[in-house]
């Protein structure tokens, strides 16, 4: 594998004051028709940062300012064979002030609010699922570092480099007291 052959995002959980989270219908590739957190690509040709990425994808994709202050890194995640042949290497954030406003549709897909219990019912990405959203959660105060093998469609087998391994989405928020102290400083 080259190091051309992955692909740098990162990607901000957004919560509000009542404790919804923010997700986006995906209207393109990857994750076509799924709900998903906002994020993108980094810009790795003008030597773009995780940070500097997040900052943008966030503002491009709700019209939101923030700054690096503003974000939290709580996990780095390599994807291995995602959707068949995608290498993704993803640094997760969390956004730590509220955003209480809907954003506006834009051109990667539609917006929408939504409280932690939901998550089990809607579409979204299964190592979104399964990893992504505990780790979001769990408000964990170390960065954890995982490689998931995504190869054949499975999305259960993970190397955990750096923190101890998460629980289930279902068993974190049953565990979990969800108001507004998703946020924090």
């Amino acid at each position: 594998m080259t190091e051309s052959s992955h692909r740098i995002c990162s990607i901000v959980f957004v919560a509000d004051h009542h404790g919804r989270v923010l997700l986006q219908h995906r209207r393109k590739r990857p994750n076509l028709g799924l709900w998903t957190s906002c994020g993108g690509k980094l810009k790795r040709e003008l030597g773009e940062s995780p940070f500097d990425c997040a900052l943008r994808e966030l503002h491009e994709e709700t019209g939101f300012r923030a700054s690096a202050d503003d974000l939290q890194l709580f996990a780095v995640v390599n994807e291995n064979a995602y959707e068949g042949d995608d290498h993704w290497l993803m640094f997760l954030f969390r956004l730590r002030q509220p955003m209480d406003t809907l954003p506006p549709a834009c051109v990667e897909g539609a917006f929408q609010f939504f409280q932690p219990s939901e998550l089990l019912s809607l579409p979204i990405p299964p190592v979104d699922r399964r990893y992504l959203w505990p780790l979001f959660f769990e408000q964990r105060p170390e960065v954890v570092s995982l490689s998931i093998d995504c190869a054949g469609g499975n999305h259960g087998d993970a190397i955990y480099e750096q923190g101890a391994p998460i629980d289930t989405l279902e068993n974190t928020l049953a565990s979990l007291s969800l108001a507004p102290a998703l946020l924090t400083r």
